[in-house]
């Protein structure tokens, strides 16, 4: 019962990713916040999973590379916002994860864009779609491009 809000600040030249879980009143009942001094972390997407737990997409970015290293991003959180599991995905260049549910079997399906080209950041088009199905330890089953 209640809400989770997940998203992202920025501060300092980094994004930090946030996630606020509250009752169903709206008072908040817990509060994380992570990041690091060398990359910014996104979420996009958010659900609630079978086991009272919480399953997050969206990406991280190594702020030091010239090439701006984007890996699609899944975690798992139980139901106090500690983390179960930690998961990376995407192209050559990177990824990002625009959205996640979890299956009836209790498998997470996640879905996003995975990048090929140094140019991704300039040029929509070299992205790709992507599919990721994972296992609800967070292991890998099924991992396909669209193309």
């Amino acid at each position: 019962n209640g809400y989770l809000i997940a998203g992202y600040a920025y501060e300092d030249s980094l994004t930090d990713y946030f996630i606020i879980k509250t009752d169903s009143s709206g008072n908040k009942l817990w509060q994380k916040r992570s990041g690091s001094i060398s990359q910014s972390e996104y979420f996009y997407c958010a659900s609630s999973t079978q086991d009272s737990c919480f399953i997050l997409g969206g990406y991280e970015d190594n702020n030091l590379t010239i090439t701006k290293n984007l890996k699609g991003k899944v975690i798992k959180f139980d139901r106090y916002g500690n983390i179960i599991w930690d998961k990376q995905f995407g192209g050559i260049y990177g990824g990002i994860i625009t959205n996640i549910y979890e299956t009836k079997q209790g498998d997470y399906i996640a879905c996003g864009i995975a990048y090929d080209s140094l140019s991704y950041w300039q040029y929509d088009q070299y992205g790709k779609n992507y599919i990721v199905k994972m296992e609800k330890n967070g292991n890998i089953k099924i991992c396909k491009d669209g193309n």
